[in-house]
């Protein structure tokens, strides 16, 4: 199975898995528009998934309660 492959059903399995199917997993109408923006493209490497720029749930860009900026070392390591 290819990169893009893997991307593609991660989603839709992922909500099948938890009842969700119709509501998460998909861009289509009626579902709830959950989203992440990366950095670069995850079919080139799955690393960039890590590359997290921004999150959108339910259509709305999420806020970080404790954004990398603000990360005192010992928060960071729990």
């Amino acid at each position: 199975m290819s990169h893009r492959d893997v991307l593609r059903s991660a989603p839709s399995e992922a909500a099948d898995v938890v009842g969700r199917t119709g509501h998460k997993g998909a861009r289509r109408p009626g579902s709830d528009a959950d989203l992440l923006a990366l950095g670069s493209s995850p079919t080139d490497a799955v690393s960039a998934v890590t590359d997290i720029r921004a999150v959108y749930r339910t259509g709305h860009r999420a806020r970080r309660a404790n954004p990398p900026s603000h990360r005192t070392r010992e928060s960071t390591r729990n």
